[in-house]
């Protein structure tokens, strides 16, 4: 139906270590939680599509697998890219419709390695609930509408 991804263009203009840090990111905060749930399996697939190879692509999974940590180092690059890839981030987080205390506390750590406080992390991650709770309203007013009897004028 709606799916969340990063403009080719903004993909273009990054350099290889930010795309990697967004991989690396992006993996981490999908396992936040424990598991990969059926809503977040495109957002994996799509991280490990910014990949430059396979074999990147599979030891990534392998960590997946073995439930191995990711770490997530400082990134130091333009303001826009960062702001930019933090709101993306904000939008994985809650992907899966609910957002657990861990992956809150990691949603402003990774805030904190972009370079931005834990309280514009904060509402950063408001915003994202806000649009999550939009979202499904959004999914429960496209499933009354098919119940709806149509009505030309």
């Amino acid at each position: 139906m709606f799916r969340l991804k990063l403009e080719d263009a903004f993909i273009q203009q990054l350099s290889g270590d930010t795309r990697k840090w967004l991989v690396n990111t992006m993996t981490a905060m999908l396992v936040a939680d424990g598991t990969i749930g059926q809503a977040e399996m495109p957002a994996l697939r799509d991280a490990l599509e910014l990949l430059e190879t396979k074999e990147e692509a599979a030891a990534l999974m392998e960590k997946v697998k073995n439930k191995e940590s990711i770490e997530i180092v400082d990134l130091k690059d333009e303001r826009n890219t960062c702001a930019v890839a933090f709101f993306f981030l904000s939008s994985i987080i809650v992907m899966d419709g609910r957002v657990t205390k861990s992956e809150a506390e990691m949603f402003k750590s990774v805030g904190g390695k972009l370079g931005f406080s834990r309280d514009y992390a904060r509402q950063v991650l408001e915003w994202a609930t806000d649009q999550m709770k939009l979202n499904k309203r959004r999914n429960a007013m496209i499933e009354e509408a098919i119940g709806l009897r149509a009505q030309y004028s």
